[in-house]
């Protein structure tokens, strides 16, 4: 055992080493020899983290970082004028199966749960909330509220890989009523009468194939209908539907579908159109016509 002070290097310090303390409250500033693991002890149990197993636990309330006034359990604010990049959060996690057993579960980047609990009104639950706003004056290329990715870049085998995973459910046993069920909700939306946008798109997929070999089918889009219950539908079905919304004035062409693709197209169920609808032919010096059907089934042309 020896007094803390005889130290070079403080990481030598063992727990029943002495620390010398003053006693300020004395006169004559008596010295006392406190052992290290003592100190420690006193810290840990009176300090703002207290140890727990595993790593260190806050209670006193929220934990602020570049903010002395804390919103959240843990808010982050923070300004930075440096030209680099800038995160409020940087979490790196790495999963390696070493035991054998040739199974290493899950590894989540951010595994986040908003759940609601009560039998009050809840407006909003969310299990991940983000934004990305521009609010200057210099050209930003690009202002994407979440960017989600799931790359391969192993050697071994995989069953799917999904850059976005998306799923709304409804679980469980309980009795209400409910509005909409969406999977997916997109919304492009211009609302500056300041601003011109060259094109507004609600959805936007892109296939890309730069290397490698796809064996079945690539699809742009694949509407698909899982049923393995005993679910009813007592209102309509339908794969796609196309509204009949008032439009503003178009100074183009406007078009419910505009596929400039050449290749045929092959439908398994029957086309049908309503009256006074046809399909619209185009002859060969460019006149258009229109192939419709009279009461008694013969087709016939009518020029537009």
């Amino acid at each position: 055992m020896a007094r803390i002070t005889n130290y070079s290097i403080l990481s030598t310090v063992a727990s029943g080493d002495l620390i010398p303390i003053s006693d300020t409250s004395d006169a004559n500033n008596t010295l006392f020899n406190v052992t290290a693991g003592t100190l420690s002890t006193f810290f840990n149990e009176n300090g703002v983290w207290t140890p727990i197993t595993g790593g260190i636990n806050y209670s006193g309330g929220n934990v602020g970082i570049g903010t002395t006034t804390p919103t959240g359990y843990l808010d982050i604010q923070q300004t930075n004028v440096a030209n680099d990049e800038t995160r409020g959060a940087n979490i790196d996690v790495t999963k390696e199966n070493t035991s054998g057993a040739g199974f290493a579960s899950n590894i989540y980047g951010i595994k986040s749960y908003g759940k609601g609990n009560s039998a009050e009104t809840i407006v909003n639950i969310g299990g991940v909330w983000s934004k990305a706003e521009h609010t200057g004056s210099g050209q930003t290329y690009y202002i994407t509220g979440g960017t989600n990715r799931g790359y391969h870049n192993g050697s071994g085998n995989s069953t799917t890989v999904t850059g976005t995973f998306s799923e709304a459910r409804i679980d469980g046993a309980g009795v209400g009523a409910h509005q909409y069920v969406i999977g997916v909700n997109s919304i492009a939306k211009l609302d500056n009468a300041n601003a011109t946008v060259q094109f507004l798109q609600g959805q936007h997929c892109t296939v890309q194939l730069v290397d490698g070999t796809v064996t079945n089918n690539v699809m742009s889009l694949l509407l698909d209908f899982d049923y393995t219950g005993t679910g009813t539908i007592t209102g309509d079905f339908e794969y796609l539907r196309i509204q009949n919304d008032p439009l503003p004035a178009i100074t183009g062409t406007s078009r419910a579908i505009n596929s400039l693709s050449t290749l045929p197209s092959y439908f398994a169920g029957d086309i049908e159109l309503p009256t006074g609808k046809g399909i619209i032919l185009t002859a060969p010096n460019g006149t258009k016509y229109r192939l419709e059907v009279a009461n008694d089934g013969t087709l016939g042309t009518t020029a537009i």
